[in-house]
């Protein structure tokens, strides 16, 4: 599948946002969340030649462990309902 850009093209992310909406009952929530997802897809992840990612975490070329791995902790939690 390759590294979606925005919540729309990955069905992973697409479940966790209706589940969201359907856990508190309000999409402002799921539009919220896919605000942030979208934003880190589009402006923080750079997929790389040989299949990984290069997480921008500041305004630096530098990746901050700390930093880089709180940015992906939504995605991780989501890896594992991941079929692709």
């Amino acid at each position: 599948m390759g590294f979606p850009t925005s919540v729309k093209d990955h069905p992973t992310l697409r479940r966790a946002v209706r589940r969201l909406d359907a856990d508190l009952g309000d999409p402002r929530f799921g539009r919220t969340l896919t605000r942030c997802l979208d934003d880190t897809l589009a402006r923080t992840i750079r997929p790389m030649p040989d299949g990984t990612a290069f997480v921008v975490t500041g305004d630096i070329p530098a990746m901050w462990l700390r930093d880089s791995s709180t940015q992906m902790m939504p995605y991780l939690a989501l890896a594992q309902d991941d079929t692709a």
